[in-house]
């Protein structure tokens, strides 16, 4: 073992010349020494406090002994090696104190042994750190798995709620979407439903901003106006934050578009806005802000991972304490974290940076100790400009049926009900069928003679995929339209998208549903 520079002693003796031999003793077999000599229980408590490499303790004092120095190393410091030194210590007596806990012992006519056994013992206590070291590791790993556990089993939760309330907000959303149609403008009623419609889209960001928690959101990349993503999390954010921090927004006028997922790119704005949060526990402010951002072959050479071209910058800047350097090239470590026991899973920025990665872009992090930190995401612009509000472009009148025949498979009855009141008033022919078993007899009945399949995925006896498999091989020319109330694994989205089929995620608008059937419909 290679001895450390300096070994910090700390001797309990009531015998100064005695200290000075021991101190010779080790000097004598090369090692570097500082020591400090105490006598009494508050001299050696204090001492102790300061973590010295090694105790070396005289078995008897007028006023206190090792074994009582031991019992108080043992409750404070068990990683500190203790020596017992005595000139009268008989074998039985060294037995115990080594049951006790002391490393070794060491007769005073016999100090030239005294090298050899503070070595073994350093050794000793080496491995018993790297013990420790391993034993606080798995601890830490089992909380992370813990913690792992309990999102998902939240997770599991929020897709299960969300999948019952979708339903029932598709029930609230269809009923006043048909009401809309025979109520003029200007009549009084017709103010009170759009405020009904209103609270049940609220409703609807409510769920959604669930299973982002949870991380149960399906992930679609479609263009996306980065601005509208912030205004919209806006008020959940100022709810989610102390009343002590300010959070304020600054958004580019004339800020581009990006191709992503509206769900994932909220959850790291989230948990950027939360981590930010966390910082400033004496309060401070937030500002959240977006800008254009064109690389050059010149300028990437400043940012690690930049590339050239277009990007849209979103930043997140605190006033808060900043980070340490010494732990910046870690903080996107999977559950490498610096809050306290309980108060986070280290999970959040290594989520945010592989959401961002996966969108193609990078995290450019700036910060300095107690004077706040800026997380700067670039994501790839697209020449596209923010969509124009889509019930404005097309009239509904456009997506009406003219006597196409549709098997709609629904096993809720009010959500059932209103798909088919709202497809036959647009002039499809409806036949509603409560599961899959239902659903092949109806399909059998009617010889096939079918345009479309609207189905759930999750149906009471068999999947909607599983459904649609057994019809094609029936019919391998029908049009097929699925949809789900979960957002996650249960939907079968992932599939649905392979297979190539449409899908309306529930709650979804009567002007969205009637224009995914046209569609539907037409696709060759």
């Amino acid at each position: 073992m290679m001895k450390k520079e300096t070994l910090y002693l700390l001797m309990l003796e009531d015998n100064p010349d005695d200290a000075e031999l021991a101190a010779k003793a080790l000097a004598r077999d090369e090692f570097t020494i500082e020591w400090n000599r105490v006598d009494t229980e508050e001299s050696f408590r204090k001492a102790l406090a300061e973590k010295p490499d090694l105790i070396l303790a005289d078995y008897s004092l007028p006023t206190f002994d090792g074994m009582s120095a031991l019992k108080i190393k043992e409750e404070t410091a068990p990683e500190i090696p203790l020596i017992l030194i005595s000139g009268t210590i008989g074998e039985d007596v060294a037995v115990e104190c080594l049951k006790a806990g002391a490393t070794d012992y060491v007769l005073k006519d016999r100090l030239s042994r005294l090298g050899q056994v503070v070595k073994r013992a350093l050794e000793e206590a080496e491995t018993y750190k790297k013990r420790m070291r391993a034993e606080e590791a798995l601890l830490k790993n089992e909380e992370n798995l813990r913690q792992v556990q309990k999102m998902e089993a939240i997770g599991t939760l929020a897709g299960g709620v969300a999948h019952d309330f979708n339903n029932i907000l598709m029930a609230i959303q269809g009923n006043v979407d048909i009401a809309l149609m025979d109520v003029q403008k200007d009549n009084p009623v017709y103010q009170n439903l759009m405020e009904i419609r209103l609270a049940s889209e609220r409703a609807s960001d409510l769920t959604r901003q669930l299973l982002l928690f949870s991380r149960r959101q399906l992930m679609e990349q479609i263009p996306l106006d980065p601005n509208k993503i912030i205004k919209n999390l806006y008020k959940m954010l100022n709810r989610l934050i102390g009343k002590d921090i300010f959070l304020t927004v600054d958004l580019a006028s004339d800020l581009k578009m990006i191709k992503g997922d509206a769900g994932t790119i909220e959850q790291v704005i989230m948990n950027l806005v939360v981590n930010a949060q966390d910082a400033m526990e004496g309060g401070g402010k937030i500002i959240v802000k977006t800008k254009n951002a064109l690389f050059n072959e010149e300028n990437c050479k400043l940012y690690s991972n930049a590339k050239p071209g277009e990007f849209v910058c979103l930043s997140v800047h605190d006033t808060g304490d900043g980070i340490e350097p010494s732990i910046l090239d870690r903080i996107f470590e999977p559950f490498f974290t610096t809050k306290a026991q309980g108060k986070g899973t280290g999970l959040g920025l290594s989520v945010a940076y592989g959401i961002v990665k996966e969108h193609l872009g990078w995290i450019n992090v700036e910060s300095t100790p107690d004077d706040g930190t800026t997380f700067e995401i670039y994501l790839p612009a697209i020449p596209v400009r923010p969509e124009q509000e889509r019930q404005s472009l097309v009239p509904q009148e456009e997506f009406n049926g003219n006597g196409e025949r549709i098997l709609l498979v629904e096993d809720e009855e009010v959500v059932r009900n209103l798909l088919s009141e709202m497809l036959t008033g647009k002039g499809y022919k409806v036949f509603s069928a409560t599961n899959a078993r239902e659903a092949l007899d109806i399909f059998e009945e009617e010889k096939g003679a079918f345009d479309l399949v609207f189905s759930d995925v999750v149906l009471p006896d068999i999947r909607g995929p599983k459904l649609i498999e057994q019809l094609l091989k029936q019919k391998p020319e029908i049009r097929v339209l699925f949809t789900s109330g979960y957002s996650d694994e249960k939907s079968d989205w992932q599939i649905i998208k392979q297979l190539g089929y449409p899908y309306l995620q529930k709650p979804f608008t009567s002007y969205d549903m009637l224009k995914t059937v046209k569609e539907a419909l037409e696709k060759q």
